[in-house]
């Protein structure tokens, strides 16, 4: 299986990144393609059929809203692009009314998602900021901003609060959680030794 195929959601995913992707390499390399697949992959693993929550959540939705993520500031907004994404959706076998709600949950991610599929999302992109994997995410972006070490702490102890939204969500984050706390307090600590300020 292709690393970016999600045959549950049966949407063309080479397609819509085919679509995406001059948007996506505009990015920071934090926020690029890649991460629109670890969102999803996240965000799908959190629809679990034991889970009253998450058990009869929209997959297509979720995987929609997870892939566009990382660009919705730039789909959203930009009349054309936001058009033809509209119009993949429509071409999978969505009604027109079904890809606006998915804009329309664009708009409201990440800190005001009403939906259980948005709350998904939201909690999968947070669980990509937590963690080794969020720790260098967090690194990646600082570095290609000229940020310093004690930014990237800083960055690092506001990802260990971000709000989870489902019980799912919070109970698979509490290790990255934990983990990306222990970082943030090592490298406070080696920065303070050093004498490096913000």
């Amino acid at each position: 299986m292709s690393q970016d195929s999600f045959p549950q959601t049966q949407l063309d995913v080479a397609q819509l990144r085919d679509l995406l992707i001059t948007l996506y390499n505009g990015n920071d390399a934090s926020e690029r393609w890649d991460q629109a697949l670890r969102v999803t992959r996240i965000a799908l693993s959190f629809v679990q059929a034991d889970s009253p929550e998450t058990k009869d959540a929209d997959i297509q939705m979720i995987a929609g809203l997870a892939l566009v993520y990382g660009v919705r500031q730039k789909v959203v907004p930009t009349t054309r692009v936001r058009a033809s994404i509209e119009g993949y959706f429509v071409s999978q076998g969505w009604t027109a009314v079904r890809s606006r709600e998915l804009m329309r949950g664009l708009e409201r991610l990440p800190d005001k998602p009403q939906t259980i599929e948005e709350k998904i999302v939201s909690d999968a992109e947070t669980m990509t900021r937590l963690g080794v994997i969020g720790f260098a995410r967090s690194a990646m972006a600082a570095g290609a901003s000229g940020q310093t070490l004690a930014s990237i702490a800083d960055v690092a102890q506001k990802n260990v609060h971000r709000r989870l939204f489902t019980r799912v969500g919070s109970n698979q984050a509490a290790a990255a959680r934990d983990r990306l706390r222990e970082i943030a307090a090592e490298l406070r600590k080696a920065v303070e030794e050093e004498g490096e300020t913000s």
